[in-house]
């Protein structure tokens, strides 16, 4: 949908997407993007990678008429590290704008981890109805060894992290 000259693009629907962002624009809880309309530029441009990105600040009012990217830092999303770029000090802004956008990063991975697992969930459903009705002999001698490994080491683990929980304090 376009809304006041700024287009939201899913992550889902964008592979290898990148987020824009100053202030409310960025990175959405949800993981849309919004993605500036010529002419409305945020000043920073997020370049996922990994465990985090690095972040540009963007100049498109320069004699060119160009849009430059500057590399100003590098932010690790899993401990929250801001490493600045080279010998560059960063502002109290470029700080501000690369934590609020860290945090919404660190919300929508935390989401998606866990759409990811509930996911799980179906496919396993899914599996063993398709090794119940439709699997061959062939095909099931191609992958029983190593579900039933994966789901062992699986059981294994939950039982363990549940018993951990029934003995804490208070349960």
């Amino acid at each position: 949908a376009h809304e006041l000259g700024i287009f939201r693009v899913h992550l889902r629907d964008w592979p290898g997407a990148a987020t824009l962002g100053t202030g409310h624009r960025g990175e959405s809880p949800s993981g849309a993007v919004q993605v500036a309309m010529p002419g409305d530029l945020p000043d920073y441009f997020f370049r996922v990678r990994e465990n985090g990105a690095m972040v540009f600040r963007l100049d498109a009012e320069n004699r060119n008429r160009r849009i430059e990217m500057e590399q100003i830092a590098t932010v690790n999303v899993k401990n929250g590290e801001i490493k600045p770029h080279g010998d560059r000090r960063l502002s109290d802004a470029d700080l501000t704008e690369i934590r609020r956008w860290t945090a919404a990063r660190q919300a929508t991975l935390t989401s998606r981890e866990m759409d990811d697992i509930l996911r799980t969930v179906d496919h396993l459903n899914l599996t063993a109805h398709w090794a119940q009705s439709r699997a061959t002999d062939d095909q099931l001698d191609a992958v029983t060894d190593a579900l039933l490994m994966a789901m062992h080491d699986l059981r294994s683990v939950l039982v363990r992290r549940k018993a951990d929980r029934v003995e804490q304090p208070g349960n």
